[in-house]
């Protein structure tokens, strides 16, 4: 996934934020609490003890959030 600002396109505003943060450093959550996965289709779901969300049927697209704020996440596809 390369759309890091989320407008549905990879284009230069996605280059450009990944410039712009180039070699900072940054800290990963480790507690997952608070965190939810919101779906196009409607479904939140939680983060189980591994930290996986299955994906559900039609979803295209998802949002991040702790605490109610969007963050960003690494996702991996299996």
């Amino acid at each position: 996934m390369a759309d890091v600002v989320p407008t549905r396109k990879i284009d230069m505003e996605d280059v450009y934020t990944v410039a712009l943060n180039f070699g900072k450093n940054g800290t990963y959550i480790t507690g997952l609490s608070g965190v939810t996965v919101t779906f196009n289709t409607g479904e939140e779901r939680t983060p189980d003890d591994y930290g996986f969300v299955t994906i559900p049927q039609n979803a295209t697209w998802f949002t991040v959030r702790r605490n109610n704020d969007e963050i960003g996440a690494v996702i991996t596809f299996w």
